[in-house]
């Protein structure tokens, strides 16, 4: 008997260019964003003292995802980054929620 695929959760558009958006704030900033399989958490990592990594799980949904981001930020993990005001209201109103 074959199993069934589990379906991928439909992920919202806004959401998704949400995310898509601190990642090039964060990677114009030097850091790679990598996301990854694998039994962790996610992490900031510094590879052999300059190369700036952001791991995050694959396996996290797209709002776990986004937070977490935004956690290590505000955590002065990552490099500070300014946010566009347009911007700025959309992540105050996304952690709001």
């Amino acid at each position: 008997m074959r199993r069934k695929k589990k379906r991928k959760p439909v992920e919202d558009p806004e959401e998704l260019e949400l995310f898509t958006t601190l990642c090039s704030l964060l990677e114009a900033k030097g850091l790679e964003i990598r996301v990854e399989k694998g039994d962790f958490r996610g992490g900031f990592c510094v590879v052999e003292g300059e190369k700036q990594i952001v791991f995050i799980n694959k396996k996290f949904p797209l709002p776990k995802r986004i937070e977490f981001l935004l956690n290590e930020i505000q955590k002065g993990e990552l490099p500070t980054v300014d946010f566009p005001v347009d911007l700025q209201d959309r992540l105050d109103a996304y952690r709001s929620d």
